[in-house]
C-alpha cells in the first residue's frame, strides 16, 4: 500500500499591519502611557501619605442618637414642615376669599 504525501498550501503571514490596526496602535500606546503614569503617581502619593500621616486622634465618647430617637425627630420635623405649609396655604386661601 503506497501513500502519497499531500502538502496543503500554507499562507505565510505578512508582517505589515492593516490600516485600521496601524491607526489604533498609537492610541493604545498613549492609553498605556497615561495609565502607567497614573499608577506611578498613585503609588508615590500613597507612599508620601504614609510618611506624613498624623497619629490617630484619641476617641472621645460622643453621645449618639438611637435609631428611634432619630426617627422621632425626623418625623417631628416633617410634620412641622407640613403644618407650616398647610397653615401658609390656608392663610393664602382665606385672604383670597371675598
Amino acid at each position: 500500500m503506497k501513500t502519497e504525501n499531500f502538502k496543503l498550501p500554507v499562507e505565510k503571514p505578512s508582517l505589515e499591519l492593516s490600516k485600521p490596526a496601524a491607526d489604533v496602535i498609537p492610541q493604545l500606546l498613549l492609553a498605556g502611557a497615561v495609565l502607567g503614569g497614573g499608577f506611578v503617581l498613585y503609588q508615590l502619593l500613597k507612599k508620601q501619605k504614609k510618611k506624613q500621616s498624623l497619629p490617630p486622634l484619641p476617641k472621645e465618647k460622643v453621645p449618639r442618637m438611637t435609631t428611634s430617637q432619630f426617627v422621632n425627630s425626623m418625623t417631628m420635623i416633617l410634620f412641622d414642615m407640613a403644618y407650616d405649609k398647610l397653615k401658609n396655604y390656608a392663610s393664602k386661601a382665606n385672604s383670597k376669599m371675598p
